[in-house]
């Protein structure tokens, strides 16, 4: 799972209610861009942030779908996914962002409650977004 005394940035907001997910993912990647271990979970509205055909542009707003594809060039290719949430949502795995959406493929880790504990109590830092 996570590396100790990573960084860990939580995002748990609809890609397009605020821009709130587009900060997340813009800190993110400021972080890992300088080599720092980082890890992403999304949690709640926030697994919508992957789902496939998103349009930030229709919303006015950047497409956050080409920045998860991005991340990966910033050394993140893993993000972890609540799996409460994906099961309140009615969502699965097919649902979500597919290797060949992403520059470099991106690793999606379905996680519960006490996996997700796990990772942010091993962690050095979090972010809430």
């Amino acid at each position: 799972m996570s590396q100790s005394g990573s960084i860990v940035f939580i995002s748990s907001r609809a890609p397009w209610s605020s821009s709130a997910p587009l900060a997340c993912l813009e800190a993110l990647m400021t972080t890992a861009v300088f080599d720092v271990p980082t890890q992403l979970v999304l949690i709640a509205e926030g697994v919508f942030q992957l789902l496939k055909g998103q349009d930030g542009n229709a919303a006015g707003s950047r497409d956050v779908t080409r920045m998860f594809g991005a991340l990966g060039l910033y050394g993140v290719t893993e993000i972890y996914v609540d799996s409460a949430a994906l099961l309140h949502y009615g969502l699965t795995l097919t649902d979500l962002l597919a290797e060949q959406d992403c520059e470099v493929p991106l690793q999606l880790y379905v996680s519960s409650a006490p996996d997700l504990q796990r990772l942010i109590a091993g962690s050095k830092v979090v972010f809430n977004f």
